[in-house]
């Protein structure tokens, strides 16, 4: 599709119209031409590659080389810039785990650095409580606040209905105008 009607159709898994939106943009993908999957495990690898997207798919050399990361895979180049630019670290000094899913804890981490990266307000203090605010490791408790305590980057919320955070729907349509 080419507008974001036609892109929602594109799909027949989903009639989300933020998804066409992103579809349409060139920020996500789907699983293959008619299938989106929006119920499928987000990699650390597709996490990456989405913020890389969104920042225009700066090509790099500097960043670490991880093992894991093969130079052909499409992730790859997203790693190296998003490394470099200190949004992502590695899960050891020579491994990123590309295709482990990707945590809330890691995405709140990503999130803040893309938003620091981006030179947005993060939020430096807070205590935002989840029901499971005593398993977020502790290099990720303040990006949790950060997230909590208000939006970081423009598309990104939290909800109060379930205390997650996701992708704001109502920025996407807006932004589109869709009707």
């Amino acid at each position: 599709g080419t507008d974001i009607e036609d892109a929602s159709e594109d799909f027949a898994d989903t009639d989300n119209k933020s998804v066409a939106a992103l579809f349409t943009m060139g920020i996500i993908n789907g699983k293959n031409a008619t299938e989106f999957a929006p119920n499928a495990t987000l990699t650390r690898g597709m996490f990456v590659t989405i913020l890389h997207r969104i920042e225009g798919e700066v090509v790099v050399e500097d960043g670490v080389n991880f093992t894991d990361v093969a130079a052909d895979q499409y992730y790859a180049n997203a790693v190296k810039w998003a490394n470099a630019n200190g949004i992502v670290n590695g899960i050891s000094d020579t491994e990123f785990a590309p295709n482990t899913e990707v945590t809330r804890e890691q995405m709140a981490a990503m999130i803040t650095r893309y938003a620091e990266y981006k030179k947005f307000a993060v939020a430096e203090e807070g205590d935002v409580t989840y029901t499971d605010s005593g398993e977020i490791s502790e290099y990720a408790k303040a990006s949790v606040n950060a997230i909590g305590d208000g939006i970081t980057y423009k598309w990104y919320v939290k909800d109060k209905n379930d205390e997650k955070f996701r992708l704001d729907e109502k920025y996407v349509e807006n932004y589109y105008n869709f009707d």
